[in-house]
């Protein structure tokens, strides 16, 4: 049985997930597992585009992913590609090089 959720990215039209583990950003050793706590959570209704939501419902069909979990690790992911960026400029800038 596999599970797509925060930690978890699938391909369109793959069968399966693929778990992605993060290295700690000290040295090459992977995180330590902790049994996740279930975090805070707030009902927000957010309008899709229908063919976004079918795209959304085609990559999850058959897995046991709901649309809420895809979602959400998808604006995860966004998120931390926003910082990664914003420090990569802000490095840059620092450097005195133009981004």
């Amino acid at each position: 049985m596999r599970y797509c959720n925060a930690n978890a990215m699938q391909e369109e039209n793959d069968s399966f997930c693929i778990i992605i583990f993060k290295k700690e950003k000290k040295g090459d050793s992977m995180k330590k597992f902790q049994i996740p706590a279930i975090p805070p959570t707030t009902n927000k209704c957010v309008r899709f585009p229908n063919d976004v939501i079918e795209r959304v419902e085609n990559a999850i069909n058959g897995k046991q992913c709901t649309f809420s979990a895809f979602v959400v690790e998808a604006v995860r992911i966004a998120l931390e590609n926003l910082e990664e960026a914003e420090n990569n400029e802000s490095t840059s800038e620092k450097k005195g090089e133009s981004v």
